[in-house]
């Protein structure tokens, strides 16, 4: 699971957006249509550690090391 976050730069202020993908590749490809667009602010691809609305992948042990 991957997200793309990105915000656009509107005459009435800024606008925050997102969409999720199964893929690596399908989040690029939209990460770069995004890129390419002159109101995208910012952009980024990022995946959720945790989350009640998408699976997650397994949590890396930089974020369990010392908590047995």
């Amino acid at each position: 699971m991957f997200l793309v976050v990105w915000c656009k730069e509107l005459p009435q202020g800024a606008s925050d957006h997102f969409e999720a993908f199964d893929t690596y590749i399908d989040a690029l490809e939209r990460y770069q249509e995004l890129c390419a667009m002159d109101d995208t602010f910012t952009c980024s691809i990022a995946q959720p550690i945790v989350s009640t609305d998408y699976d997650c992948a397994p949590v890396q042990s930089i974020f369990t090391e010392g908590k047995e």
